[in-house]
């Protein structure tokens, strides 16, 4: 089920952290809430952190790590 994740501990599914939108597990988001964009580490951000640029593919917000950014 979307917004959630198999919780082994529990053998049930767990909802996923906001704001995550999907997971796989409560530790990596592999999408987001709307105003969140999604950092290399698979955590969901307001701002992509340093060293890192916003990449929108079709809606969907990303934050890739730079090689060679000013």
């Amino acid at each position: 089920k979307s917004g959630t994740y198999p919780n082994s501990t529990t053998a049930s599914c767990a909802s996923c952290p906001l704001p995550c939108l999907t997971c796989t597990s409560y530790f990596v988001c592999i999408s987001c809430q709307p105003n969140y964009n999604l950092a290399p580490n698979g955590s969901c951000l307001g701002l992509c952190p340093s060293g890192t640029y916003v990449r929108n593919v079709s809606g969907t917000v990303t934050c890739l790590l730079c090689s060679g950014c000013l």
